[in-house]
């Protein structure tokens, strides 16, 4: 609410900064894929690793290709979009560049199930914990058509790194749930009938 002696543009600065941090968006970043904006208090941070050892030791190669494509990537979608609060950063998942409860949400599409180590795995939730505000919200998407793996496992992955309210939506069994979340995180390139689950939890 605008207060008494500010204009609205005053009140609109002054309003909180809602952050919105993807976690290996690289390719398929729902900046552009999805149907959100990111304009007035509204803020879109994606971090892409920032070294290939981040990965398992036969996927390093892998690392370095994805962090190549991906540079040329940010630069497509911040030239497409100058008008909107995007930024991009090279970092490591396990040490998020962002002060404890700043992010009002986080979501991630096949991080957790890429070829990452098993620490940089377990790292990377429990930092996410720590950069979500107190109920933050924590969206992961995992596709079969890339890596698949259990849901039960993934479930029990998030809540093991402190998260609650774990919930599945399934594209199988909560189809019109999924078709939703797909629309407004994005569909990952190339892949025409998206299939797979998201996981949402809170912190």
């Amino acid at each position: 609410m605008e207060k008494p002696g500010q204009s609205p543009e005053t009140a609109e600065i002054n309003q909180p900064k809602e952050i919105f941090l993807e976690i290996g968006g690289g390719l398929d970043s729902a900046a552009i894929n999805g149907n959100r904006t990111f304009e007035g208090n509204k803020i879109y941070i994606g971090v892409d690793a920032a070294r290939g050892n981040y990965y398992t030791q036969d996927r390093q190669d892998y690392g370095e290709a994805v962090r190549a494509e991906t540079a040329d990537m940010h630069q497509q979608i911040q030239h497409e979009k100058p008008d909107e609060n995007i930024h991009f950063i090279f970092a490591e998942g396990e040490h998020l560049p962002l002060p404890d409860d700043s992010v009002q949400e986080v979501y991630m599409a096949n991080v957790v199930t890429a070829p990452l180590t098993h620490n940089a795995r377990t790292d990377l939730l429990l930092d996410v914990n720590r950069v979500l505000l107190p109920d933050g919200k924590l969206v992961l998407k995992v596709s079969w058509d890339v890596w698949m793996w259990p849901k039960e496992e993934i479930k029990q992955m998030i809540e093991a790194a402190g998260f609650g309210q774990c919930q599945l939506i399934d594209s199988m069994a909560d189809e019109a749930e999924f078709v939703q979340l797909q629309t407004t995180y994005g569909a990952s390139a190339g892949i025409d009938t998206p299939t797979g689950y998201f996981v949402t939890a809170t912190k």
